[in-house]
Parts: structure tokens; sequence; C-alpha cells
């Protein structure tokens, strides 16, 4: 099991990941599901994008663009998918590692990170405070 940097080459296996994570979560929202639009979304953010390798399958991905604040114009990274296989979710927290060197690596003031919906909500709190984490925002959805 490693945590390394993604490739091109990855999307195609990210694209299930993110098509799982949609099912789990997203569908409650009512969001469908284009993966034409995910196709032009994702491969900006293989640069800043980390992927779980388990026997060379990829089974996790934690994935952000760089942005700043609107208050300044300090660089901070926005992270917009982090997901794990059901069977490997225990090893979530290598990618976050991961991803937060690498922020650091690339200079980022910040880091910031969403939850999704209901699901796990307060495990997903437990750990993002676990780890320093503190509360930014909190988010809704309307469907109009």
């Amino acid at each position: 099991m490693r945590v390394r940097r993604t490739t091109q080459e990855d999307l195609p296996e990210i694209l299930e990941l993110i098509k799982t994570l949609h099912e789990e979560s997203l569908s409650e929202f009512d969001l469908f599901w284009d993966e034409s639009v995910l196709g032009k979304v994702m491969p900006p953010m293989v640069e800043t994008s980390l992927v779980l390798v388990v026997e060379d399958k990829i089974v996790g991905v934690i994935a952000g663009f760089v942005t700043n604040h609107i208050a300044n114009d300090k660089p901070l990274m926005q992270e917009m998918i982090w997901h794990v296989k059901k069977e490997y979710r225990g090893y979530g927290k290598l990618l976050l590692d991961g991803f937060k060197k690498m922020c650091k690596d690339l200079n980022m003031n910040h880091l910031i990170i969403t939850g999704v919906g209901s699901y796990k909500r307060e495990k997903f709190e437990t750990l993002c405070l676990g780890e320093g984490f503190e509360v930014l925002e909190t988010h809704y959805i309307i469907k109009l």
C-alpha cells in the first residue's frame, strides 16, 4: 500500500472512484452524474492530487485545486474529492497525511477540506478536529 502523485493515466480509475462517491453520498442531493464534465474537471487537478495504490490498483484519491481566500492573495488548497473504496477506508488518513505534506511542499498557506452530506459526518468531523483542522464554514444545498 502506498500513496503517490497522480498521473494522467490514472484518470479512468479515478473517475470510477468518483462515480462510487456519487452513488454513496452525492446522489441524495439529486446531483446527476456527468462523466464528460468530470473528464474536464479532473485533468487539471492531476498536479494537485494523490492516489492510494494497493497491488497496482487505485483504491483511493484525494484532489484539490489551488486558489486563495477572498480576503487575501495567499495561496490555499481547496480539496474537491477525498474518497477511498469501502474495503480500504481505514487507510484514508494516509491520503490526508500525504495531501498535507504535498500542500506544504507547494507552499500553500491553508488547506480546506469538505465533508459531503450526512454520510459519516460525525466520524469525519472527529478526524478533522483531531488533525488540527478548525471549522471554517458549513455548506447547505437546495435544489431549485
